[in-house]
């Protein structure tokens, strides 16, 4: 295809524009065919938040140990990374 998007199966979207043999790489972005489900990631949020909770309720000063969990995991339910 000359002048267009299109997809190499090991490289991530690529612009061909077809003289002199120019090619310009795109990164791939957040969620872009990511077809993965995320319920997982949902689930060990809900398990962690949780535990933040109970920490914050019974242990206030230890209730930062549960915050990389919370953060992590909502970030990959969003799929930001």
């Amino acid at each position: 295809m000359i002048g267009g998007i299109r997809k190499n199966k090991t490289l991530p979207y690529y612009i061909d524009f077809g003289f002199n043999q120019i090619t310009v790489y795109l990164p791939k972005f957040f969620g872009m065919e990511s077809n993965a489900s995320t319920t997982k990631s949902w689930v060990y949020f809900t398990i962690w938040f949780v535990i933040l909770i109970g920490l914050f309720m019974f242990y206030r000063q230890f209730f930062w140990l549960a915050l990389p969990g919370v953060i992590t995991y909502s970030a990959k339910g969003l799929r930001l990374f």
